[in-house]
């Protein structure tokens, strides 16, 4: 459990940069500013996009969370789907996950 405990700190840490990067980039876009009215529709698109972004990293950040608070649990490492240990090679690549490879395939994840 160290070893994924190790993981997901380090998970926490690179999403919590992210986050600040993203959310330097989520600047309003002031309708006077002089720029082109194309520009202007690109820069809003930019921003979609990266809201997007966002809210991904942020869903994810707060997973990493949930994960780091059960770690401990007897439950953590199990599948909320089947019941089934993960294995620890997924643990280790996506250690805020709450399924197997099988349960997240047939999901759509």
């Amino acid at each position: 459990m160290n070893v994924i405990r190790k993981e997901i700190k380090k998970a926490l840490s690179q999403t919590k940069e992210e986050l600040q990067a993203l959310q330097k980039q989520l600047q309003p876009i002031v309708p006077e500013c002089a720029i082109g009215t194309l520009s202007r529709f690109e820069m809003m698109h930019d921003q979609e996009r990266i809201h997007s972004a966002y809210l991904l990293v942020k869903k994810r950040h707060e997973a990493l969370i949930h994960a780091l608070e059960h770690l401990d649990s007897p439950d953590f490492g199990r599948c909320e789907v089947c019941d089934e240990p993960i294995k620890i090679e997924r643990l280790l690549a996506i250690p805020e996950t709450r399924m197997c490879v099988r349960c997240a395939s047939e999901a759509g994840l």
